[in-house]
């Protein structure tokens, strides 16, 4: 894996991970909105209104200005659709309690599930995480019953750290110091 530019581009051996652009980027994340599979466990469950992603577009974008990291655009070169959805790291503010933490995070359209690209993906944002941001622990926020997700989790070598089941979420967490699965490596 490397990153060219800062963290603003990251390239795995099948993806490229590039920084949110609302021009380019916000008719994709509405497209992936609104398929309700996968919606399932985000927020209400539902699709979600254009406006919502249009603002949602917006926000991703404003947190990379804010921060000088976030959410990537995933693209799979050899996938049928180039934009398969997004990943990276982001402050969980939705969720007010956990908001100072760091999440990585990841969304994909359906027919790009069973393919490792979400581990692949969420493996880049835990590197530039620990490696280029010198964060000392990522979490996180999966729904009990969102076993694909706790699954990438897992094989991000992930564990539960608490569940706010108030939220309907379990908080997984990672710490740098803590011994990660091969390919979790970064070059420059």
């Amino acid at each position: 894996m490397s990153w060219q530019g800062g963290i603003e581009r990251v390239a795995t051996p099948r993806l490229v991970l590039e920084r949110w652009d609302p021009e380019r980027h916000t008719a994709g994340l509405i497209a992936l909105n609104r398929d309700p599979e996968v919606m399932r466990f985000i927020g209400a469950g539902r699709p979600a209104a254009r406006g919502d992603s249009e603002r949602a577009s917006e926000a991703i974008a404003a947190h990379w200005a804010r921060y000088g990291f976030g959410l990537w655009v995933v693209s799979a070169p050899a996938h049928e659709h180039a934009f398969v959805g997004f990943a990276g790291l982001a402050h969980p503010l939705w969720l007010p309690a956990e908001a100072a933490e760091v999440e990585v995070g990841w969304r994909l359209r359906r027919d790009a599930w069973g393919q490792g690209y979400a581990t692949e993906a969420a493996r880049a944002g835990v590197a530039v995480a620990f490696a280029a941001l010198g964060l000392a622990r990522l979490i996180s926020c999966i729904r009990p019953e969102n076993t694909r997700s706790q699954a990438v989790a897992r094989r991000l070598g992930m564990a539960i750290a608490r569940a706010r089941l108030a939220h309907a979420v379990d908080v997984w967490e990672l710490r740098a110091d803590r011994p990660r699965r091969a390919g979790a490596g970064v070059t420059r």
